[in-house]
């Protein structure tokens, strides 16, 4: 369940012994900060500092600025992915140029769980400072996921409450993108995004719409998805006081161009390397793509039983699962070995290495899984 909206207010942080244990894998505000600034950069974006003393004592409905739930898991948060991305209001906060500064924290409930049917998800929600009177001449920005320029999503499934863009357009989901575009500089007092053309690699142009929520920005969706690994130029025209003293109310043009992401494919692969130290031995190896990427490991043991040694006796044998284990790994671009229990005739080893979906630079990597049953 993701959340935005704007808070008045705001409180001296408590202590981290307010805040209950979080999860294991839930990132710590400085590993938040630094992949948020990474994200940041990637399109110009200048960095926030962390400031915890913008952090609240709980986080509900009422005073939180953007807040997400997560299942303790899996924690949505690395270096192309964010735990708002699929929710454009939200990201649009979280990458908002004027932004200076940043709190961060985790919370075992929200406020308003109960209602939103979140119950048993932990919660991260971020409060921010902002400078509005940002001095110098009019500055222009945009974002898109935290995927980066070079691997936009061509189709968004957006997901976030109390609406997302394609709601408060009238759109059917999915979209095409959902980029947020930014004025800021002091003479760009309340500008307004007035107009926008998206332009494909044949010269076609793509229907579009425009929507703003909040001062100095915009959102602009593209009605329907686009091809997959294409580049598309943008240009906003936006509509302020953009002029010199005394200011007058001029049209400044915006442009940026971005690639759409591709799907990458991903490869496992399992490799019986024999016994030793009276153990079977495992290779994995996998491409490239998945270098330092986790995998979940399954070895399951199944044994032979026949007869009466079944839980309801019959005739013939069958194969019983009796033992299963699971643990996360990291695989390598080399193939790397691993030891499974030795099979016999009465015992097969099965082993299973499964990576689920995920963004890089380019895109998005296939999820992949292999299997190899030792007898």
């Amino acid at each position: 369940m993701l959340l935005g909206g704007l808070c008045a207010a705001t409180l001296a942080a408590m202590p981290s012994s307010a805040f209950a244990a979080t999860p294991r894998n839930a990132r710590t505000p400085e590993q938040a900060i630094a992949y948020l600034n990474q994200q940041r950069a990637s399109y110009g974006i200048p960095p926030v500092t962390l400031d915890q003393s913008l952090l609240k004592p709980e986080c509900n409905l009422a005073n939180h600025e953007i807040a997400a739930s997560f299942s303790p898991s899996e924690f949505p948060w690395g270096a192309y992915v964010s735990p708002w991305s699929n929710a454009p209001w939200h990201e649009q906060i979280l990458f908002d140029p004027s932004d200076v500064a940043a709190a961060y924290g985790v919370y075992s409930h929200f406020g308003q769980e109960a209602v939103l049917g979140a119950r048993g998800a932990h919660w991260v929600c971020m409060w921010f400072s902002h400078d509005w009177s940002q001095s110098g001449p009019p500055r222009f920005y945009w974002v898109s996921e935290a995927s980066g320029p070079k691997a936009v999503p061509a189709s968004l499934g957006a997901y976030e409450w109390p609406s997302t863009p394609a709601q408060d357009l009238g759109l059917p989901n999915p979209t095409g993108p959902n980029i947020s575009v930014y004025a800021l500089g002091a003479a760009a007092t309340q500008p307004e995004a007035v107009a926008t053309t998206v332009v494909g690699p044949s010269g076609q142009t793509v229907p579009t719409h425009l929507i703003a929520k909040y001062p100095h920005a915009a959102m602009l969706v593209v009605d329907r998805p686009l091809q997959e690994g294409t580049s598309y130029s943008v240009t906003v025209t936006w509509r302020g006081y953009f002029g010199p003293n005394p200011p007058e109310v001029v049209d400044q043009i915006q442009s940026f161009a971005f690639t759409t992401a591709r799907e990458i494919r991903s490869q496992l692969k399992l490799l019986n390397g024999g016994r030793k130290g009276g153990r079977n031995r495992v290779w994995i190896s996998s491409n490239e793509v998945l270098g330092d990427q986790k995998a979940e490991l399954s070895v399951a043991v199944a044994q032979r039983r026949c007869g009466r040694q079944l839980k309801r006796p019959r005739p013939g044998c069958l194969w019983i699962t009796t033992r299963r284990q699971t643990k996360t790994i990291v695989l390598s671009a080399a193939k790397i070995a691993m030891f499974a229990p030795t099979p016999s005739p009465r015992r097969r080893v099965h082993v299973r290495v499964a990576v689920k979906r995920f963004r890089n630079e380019e895109g998005f990597v296939k999820g992949a899984g292999a299997s190899l049953q030792l007898r």
